[in-house]
């Protein structure tokens, strides 16, 4: 059995073991990563996924799908076309409406991942609707900036100390108590509260 199975729904096995082996890409589960959910890379003509272990069974599924998008991409193009240029985006929006057919997805996940598949981001963070249906399957419940309130203090990661302020049209402006500095943040970014 691959050793990622145990980490997406088990109604998307098949499927999901059928791209594999079409693009004949290693799968491996890593662990909690900041910057990124997952990965896709290719060394010596071999093609490399990496997915988050630390994602719930749904995140998973799509990040895994996403980065097998990659992999599509890759041996349809090689290295002729944008990362997530159409050519992606059209074999990814393929991709998820072959799973929303199998039915894999609750209720909530589904509503807004039929809106994201019409015209798939780089990052399913862009769509903060679909990531707040994607949260509600966490294991472990996290708080985000966007839950406390303006003045609040709060760090990421264990290090800098901010504190919230004013939301922009996707971003919230953080003043960071360190420095002096002010950063953005993504609405979504789970935190550690202080106050």
């Amino acid at each position: 059995m691959l050793s990622f199975i145990r980490y997406i729904p088990k109604n998307s096995i098949e499927k999901i073991n059928f791209w594999t082996s079409k693009t004949n890409s290693t799968i491996r589960v890593s662990k909690k990563r900041f910057t990124k959910l997952g990965d896709f890379k290719v060394v010596s003509d071999k093609l490399y996924i990496s997915v988050n272990k630390d994602l719930n069974k749904y995140a998973f599924l799509l990040t895994l799908t996403h980065e097998l998008a990659h992999a599509f991409t890759y041996i349809n193009y090689k290295n002729t076309v944008l990362p997530h240029g159409k050519e992606w985006k059209n074999i990814f929006q393929y991709m998820l409406l072959e799973l929303l057919e199998i039915q894999i997805f609750p209720q909530d996940i589904t509503a807004y991942l039929k809106i994201y598949a019409k015209n798939p981001k780089a990052s399913t963070l862009s769509d903060i609707n679909l990531y707040r249906a994607l949260s509600n399957y966490d294991q472990i419940k996290s708080i985000t900036i966007s839950d406390i309130p303006r003045g609040k203090k709060f760090t990421v990661h264990n290090k800098c100390i901010y504190t919230k302020g004013a939301g922009l049209r996707k971003n919230i402006k953080c003043y960071n108590n360190n420095n002096g500095r002010i950063y953005l943040f993504h609405p979504l970014t789970k935190i550690k509260l202080l106050d």
